[in-house]
């Protein structure tokens, strides 16, 4: 049995899904070799292409709207711990909300996404940044005697000593 010489139609109309666009398709003929003999099949190939604008709108845009959010907790100064502090875990917990959304529609895959990455460096930058505020909250528990002195000349050259004033600036 021979498939027919020229090629089929495999699309009458352009078909468009929600994520992906069809670059091209073709089909083709393979002989194989099975064990009652050699027969011929009908190969149809696609190549789709996904649309990133979705990903770059709800999840690039808004995580780094979200460690900007939390870097706003330096500017409201030493005293302000509570709110401070609910700014950083309100900003936490809304990137790993939308970290959960957004994974729950891709594809499962063991690879490392480019997508993780990001999300985690964002959690990253929004955690480094209640590092910061536990080391200020605890620099202004007792203000003059609490003071953190840096042993590590190799990591910071101009303060070898930190109060919650000057770590805080």
């Amino acid at each position: 049995m021979i498939w027919k010489q020229d090629p089929i139609l495999i699309l009458k109309e352009n078909i468009t899904l929600p994520d992906y666009v069809l670059v091209d398709y073709k089909a083709s003929t393979v002989k194989r070799l099975y064990p009652p003999g050699i027969f011929n099949e009908l190969v149809a190939t696609f190549t789709f292409q996904r649309l990133y604008g979705f990903y770059i709108l709800q999840v690039y845009s808004l995580s780094a709207l979200y460690v900007l959010i939390s870097w706003i907790s330096f500017y409201l100064g030493p005293s302000n711990i509570p709110s401070r502090t609910t700014v950083g875990v309100n900003s936490l917990l809304a990137l790993t909300f939308q970290f959960g959304s957004v994974v729950s529609g891709l594809p499962k895959t063991s690879d490392v996404k480019a997508i993780d990455v990001w999300i985690l460096f964002s959690m990253a930058f929004i955690f480094a940044s209640l590092i910061e505020l536990a080391i200020v909250g605890y620099l202004t528990r007792y203000e003059a005697t609490n003071i953190v002195t840096c042993h590590c000349s190799w990591l910071c050259m101009k303060c070898p000593e930190w109060t919650a004033y000057k770590l805080d600036k």
